[in-house]
């Protein structure tokens, strides 16, 4: 019989992990079936800065169940205008493997004048 001595032992273990297939899609918003804004716009892609930032809880039927400001952009006119305008919209709603699950998204929006920034 050998006695186990005193020692410590370790060992270094790597997992790798991948993650095949994912199918997970957030709510798309549906930009064709918006009312036209008075103030604001959607952000591009090139616009610096935070602007107005607005969450949007879409269940799985698509149709936009809360809509709240995250970021106001000081001016109260531009808030509740970009809140009014993503309430009119329509979007497809987030999946999960391919079915129609709640999903949230959050939305830049800026001034369509330059000036009014």
């Amino acid at each position: 019989i050998i006695e186990p001595q005193n020692t410590k032992l370790s060992q270094i273990i790597q997992y790798v992990w991948k993650i095949d297939g994912i199918t997970d899609k957030p709510p798309q918003l549906l930009e064709e079936t918006c009312q036209p804004t008075r103030f604001m716009r959607l952000a591009a892609l090139a616009d610096g800065g935070l602007g107005t930032v607005v969450g949007v809880y879409v269940p799985a039927d698509g149709k936009p169940q809360r809509v709240s400001l995250e970021w106001s952009s000081g001016k109260k006119e531009f808030d509740d205008d970009s809140i009014e305008y993503l309430q009119s919209c329509k979007f497809q709603p987030a999946t999960n493997n391919g079915k129609n699950v709640d999903g949230s998204i959050s939305f830049r929006l800026f001034p369509q004048n330059v000036n009014d920034r």
